[in-house]
């Protein structure tokens, strides 16, 4: 699953501007830390463990630790 960044969920860049939308980021980090952790622990119920990813460039090094 592509994991949420505080850049991506809080900040917008439009014309290499950077735009805060959350006024308040610690708030955010915590509630992303906390959306993250129940996401792993509804999956682990169902027996099912998340991969996490922020960059879809990272797939492909994640599929050849995988399939090692």
């Amino acid at each position: 699953m592509r994991r949420l960044t505080i850049d991506t969920f809080a900040f917008s860049e439009l014309d290499g501007n950077k735009n805060q939308l959350v006024s308040n980021v610690k708030g955010a980090e915590e509630f992303l830390n906390r959306h993250h952790k129940l996401n792993e622990e509804i999956m682990k119920e169902l027996g099912v463990l998340i991969i996490w990813f922020t960059s879809f460039d990272e797939i492909p090094e994640i599929l050849k630790k995988i399939n090692i």
